[in-house]
């Protein structure tokens, strides 16, 4: 579903989502199992993302290529700072009024300029 363009940034194929989306639909523990999926992480103790921790659908976060404890800082540019812009995104994606769907991801050997330097995990800020 998703392919990774830069080093910290994927885009999703908007047919492949809609096609899974709708085979979601129809089985509501699905759908909890990505929502359950995507905790908050804080920066100061403000929501900055979501941290992936699986508890279902792997197939759906292989895919995307998202790894448990990669972080989505944001989605088409908007920081990712509460679950209303979670949700606004994806009524913006049913609704046919996205051309596409990017995602800037943190993970735990980059992160995203906006929020922090280059650090590896084994570094000394790990």
């Amino acid at each position: 579903y998703g392919k990774q363009i830069g080093e910290t940034r994927w885009v999703l194929q908007k047919e492949a989502l809609v096609t899974y989306y709708q085979e979601l639909l129809d089985d509501p523990e699905r759908i909890a199992a990505i929502y359950m999926s995507m905790k908050p992480d804080r920066i100061d103790d403000k929501v900055a993302g979501y941290r992936i921790e699986r508890e279902g659908e792997d197939v759906f976060f292989d895919s995307m290529g998202l790894s448990n404890g990669d972080v989505i800082r944001k989605v088409n540019s908007m920081e990712m700072t509460s679950q209303q812009r979670g949700e606004y995104f994806l009524s913006e994606f049913m609704q046919d009024r996205l051309g596409a769907v990017v995602l800037d991801v943190e993970r735990d050997d980059f992160r995203t300029p906006e929020f922090g330097e280059y650090i590896e995990k084994s570094g000394a800020n790990a």
